[in-house]
Formats: structure tokens, sequence, C-alpha cells
């Protein structure tokens, strides 16, 4: 990722050049305004666009970002960003909700849809500490035995609200007695709710969630794959749905809970793969504390020290496909590439597409640029692309790049595209790139001081290593 984003800045550097502006690249193919927080220089915000400083010090916004493009937004003096601090309102009211707060414990107990009323939680959203197995093998949750909830623990929090956001920061102890703290963003015109939740200490063999007591039936359940999304009933079962929905399942990015009575609600995450459905309830793995693996101390695993959680709420009426869950999940996680000191640029994209697909990869390789998409909704249909990228020809290939089908002469095209169909099309350049070489050796991945370690050799040692002294 480190090196990723390095790159991308010095190419956004390139492409724009010197100025006084702050440079921006959206990896994504569409046009968004998600709620972003952007580490700006010192003094200064973007220009007519609002704001809001975060507790971090970084600078809350929404600039309109092109699809899959690049601009640079000019800077003028920081006014007053800092967010007025109030007292807890008895209902938080957004343009896509209303939530109630809990003032006991500052967890959020109800989420009412606008302009339908429709109540979206059956409970309070709180953590949990559960009793888990050991590292390779955690029960299921009507076997974990509960150890305790975060509305156990006296909460002091504090509210602020300001032109984008009202934000609640909760503190408190937690199970095992290290200190907690949740944030929790209601943004005024979106109807994401973001969470942060930071854990500190928490002791060995102790699984925490996030529990989401979900209100009504739910009928079908849905959660990213590579590339897509696995779909399965729940309740009642359905020969057309084959996808599994039991027990612990991963999830890449996002989890979608449909409701009987239509609407749903999302959760998505930064890097929190576990989900677990019980009833009406989901929940969201965010610690599997395990201070041994396999007899041996494991820093990695344990539960000692900081522990940090990013994850959303997302709830929704109307359908599954106008809800756009895999777009949302995607801008969740997909932070903008931003640069200061580059010239002022008007938005340029590079790809525009049809609402259906995502484009998950593009790179360069040889002579060609490969951008590689999925059909996102489940639906059949047809994808439309628009792309500004310098380029001769384009074809269609397999996932190797061999086998081309050549599309008819662009920049736009129209591709018949099937449920959750993986593309891969390459882009015909002038001008080649260096070929890409094979990692053939890990030595340059290697921390130095473990290079000797790496190269040792045990040729009377096979598999996994001896269990460890701790039972």
């Amino acid at each position: 990722m480190e090196i990723s984003t390095r790159t991308q800045r010095e190419a956004l550097r390139a492409r724009l050049g010197q100025g006084q502006a702050l440079g921006l690249f959206n990896p994504l193919n569409w046009t968004r305004n998600d709620p972003l927080r952007l580490r700006l220089p010192p003094g200064v915000q973007l220009a007519g666009i609002p704001a809001q400083t975060d507790a971090d010090g970084s600078i809350l916004c929404r600039p309109e970002l092109p699809s899959l493009g690049v601009v640079a937004l000019e800077l003028a003096p920081a006014g007053e960003l800092s967010p007025q601090t109030i007292s807890l309102p008895s209902a938080i009211e957004t343009a896509f909700y209303s939530a109630n707060v809990d003032p006991q414990s500052g967890a959020l107990i109800s989420l009412k849809l606008k302009p339908s009323g429709r109540e979206v939680l059956a409970g309070p959203i709180r953590l949990v500490a559960e009793k888990g197995g050991d590292a390779h093998q955690t029960p299921p949750r009507p076997q974990r035995p509960r150890l305790a909830t975060a509305s156990q623990f006296k909460a002091e929090f504090t509210v602020t609200a300001g032109p984008l956001a009202t934000v609640l920061q909760v503190d408190s102890t937690f199970y095992g007695g290290g200190r907690s703290r949740q944030t929790v963003r209601f943004y005024k015109d979106s109807p994401r709710i973001d969470f942060e939740t930071e854990l500190n200490d928490i002791p060995n063999q102790t699984v925490v969630v996030a529990e989401f007591p979900l209100a009504g039936p739910i009928s079908e359940v849905r959660r990213g794959i590579p590339y897509g999304f696995s779909h399965g009933a729940w309740g009642a079962p359905r020969a057309e749905l084959h996808g599994f929905a039991d027990g612990i399942q991963a999830a890449i990015r996002w989890s979608h809970y449909q409701f009987a009575r239509g609407g749903g609600v999302a959760l998505l995450d930064r890097g929190l793969p576990g989900r677990e459905l019980n009833g009406q309830t989901a929940v969201l793995f965010l610690l599997n504390a395990q201070d041994f693996y396999l007899g041996y101390p494991c820093a990695w695993l344990s539960g000692k020290g900081n522990h940090r959680a990013t994850y959303a709420l997302l709830a929704h009426d109307g359908d599954w496909k106008s809800a756009r869950i895999p777009r949302a999940a995607w801008e969740f996680n997909v932070e903008p590439i931003f640069a200061p000191g580059l010239a002022t640029t008007p938005p340029t994209s590079f790809v525009l597409t049809s609402d259906q697909v995502i484009v998950e990869a593009m790179r360069r390789e040889g002579r060609f640029v490969e951008l590689r998409l999925v059909e996102s909704q489940g639906f059949p249909g047809e994808a439309r692309l628009t792309i500004a990228l310098p380029h001769q020809q384009a074809a269609l290939t397999d996932l190797t790049g061999a086998r081309p089908q050549a599309l008819p002469p662009g920049p736009h095209y129209r591709l018949q595209v099937r449920p959750q169909q993986i593309l891969t099309l390459r882009l015909a350049t002038a001008q080649p790139v260096e070929e890409i070489q094979p990692l053939l050796k890990w030595d340059e991945l290697v921390p130095a001081n473990k290079l000797e370690a790496l190269r040792k050799r045990l040729p009377d040692r096979k598999g996994h290593p001896p269990r460890g002294p701790v039972p």
C-alpha cells in the first residue's frame, strides 16, 4: 500500500505540475463526493468547500472528484473550522435518518429512515466481549459465553457539531480494565454512519465484536468476495440462491442484510472480514485476542496494547440495486490520493463507465494498459465505457491477457455483461513499458536483521514447527 500510494502521488505531481493548489486523484470509476478526511498544510482549507476539523487534526470535507481522474482545487486561508461542543440532542437529524443515542452508555439505540420512518435497529449497537477458543478454532456465537458488554461500564462522552457532521466520542473502560474509545460520525448529507473503535489490553482468548441487532426479519444475505459477492437466503431456503450465510463468514469490504419487508442494512469495513449472523443480530469481529500461537508467545495476535477498528453502517429503503452497496464500500475503503503544491487543474476523467461495473485494477504491462472490472450488482446488462487514456485499439482478453477479442474503435465501448462477470480489457499503446520482472527470492522484502534466518537451511526439519511449551 505504501509503495502504491507513493507511486500514485509521484504520478499526480508529474501530471499536474507545480503550483499552489491541492491535487487529488480518484481511483474509483465514478464521480464521488463522499465524506473524506484530508491532512492539509497548516492554516489552509479547500476554497469554497464546507469543512470542519476532526479530533485528530484532519479536515473533514466533501469535494466532488471526477471518475477515475484528477483535479487540483485551490486552497484558501482556513476560517473557523472547529465544530461546536453541544449537549447530546434528543435525536440526531440528518437528511437520511433520525438517530437516538442512549444518554447513559452512548450507544446508538434507534435509527429511523427518512422519509419512511422505518426503524432499523431492534436494540443498541454495542461492543461485546466473548470467550474465544484457541487461534485455530473460534466457536460459533451460541457457544461463546458473553463476558461483558460496553453498556456495563461508566461512559463519558462528548458531542460536537459542525457543517458536515455531528460527532459522538464515548470513553470508558472495557473488559480487562483497558481504556476504550468509540467515535461515531453522523453525516448531515450522507446515509453512512462511521465508527472508529479503540481497544486496549484485551485479555487472552477474548473475542470482541460489534453487535448490530436488526429490526424485522432478514430474507437475504450478501457479502463481498474478491471481484463479486456471495448471495444466500436467510430464514427459509431458496433454491436459486446458492450462497452460504450460516456461521462465521469472511467478507471483503462489506456485508448486506436484506429485510423481508424491503430495504436493508450494510456493514462496511476496513480490514475486518469476520461476520456472523444469528437470528436478526449481525456481528462484526473486531479482535480475536490470542497471546500464544501453538504454544509460543505471539505479539501479532495478542490483545495487549492498542487496537483500532474502523467500520460503518449504511441503512436504506428501496431495493438492493439502487442502494449501490459495493460502490459505497469501495468509497469507504479507497481514499483519494492527494498532494499539495500543484497547479490548479479542472476535473479530468480518464475512464467513465455505467453504474453496474467497478474497475478494480489498472496497470501497465508491456505495450498495454490493462483494466480489470466486474459487474457489481448481480444483473445482466450492457456496460458502457468511455476511455480517455491514449490508446490505439482495445480488446477483451482472458485473465492472463491471452485470447484477445478486438473491440470496435473507441473511445466509447459497449459490452454485454453477465451477473458478476469479470472482464479484462487491454488497450494497445504506442510506447511499451519495461516488462514486469518476477520476484524470484524474498531477500529484498525482508529486514536486514532477518536475512540470516531467512537463508538458514534446516534439511532435517519439514512441515509445521513442533508445538511450543505453553499448553
